[in-house]
């Protein structure tokens, strides 16, 4: 887990081995786990819809960061290419 009051890591969770487990985030799809058995979905929308809902969703206070996390993004998926590793596309808008 990610801490984002303190940016840290939060604490760890154990899983049990036997069951699903469901890890999202822009990160999800990277390079170093490609090795890892694995059904990778990619949920899509545009970037106007995708901003609109996080808005609604952490608040105006995130507004001003927007722009720096959207380049971030973009160069972490230029070198992990999550779109090109995705087994299924879903699109969202």
């Amino acid at each position: 887990r990610w801490d984002w009051e303190v940016s840290a890591p939060g604490d760890w969770v154990d899983v049990q081995i036997d069951r699903p487990l469901v890890i999202e985030g822009c990160g999800a799809i990277r390079a170093e786990a490609l090795s890892i058995p694995a059904q990778r979905l990619w949920v899509d929308a545009s970037s106007d819809v995708r901003k609109a809902r996080a808005l609604a969703r952490d608040g105006e206070i995130y507004a001003p960061h927007w722009q720096r996390w959207a380049l971030q993004e973009q160069r972490f998926l230029a070198i992990h290419d999550g779109v090109g590793n995705a087994d299924a596309i879903v699109a969202t808008d």
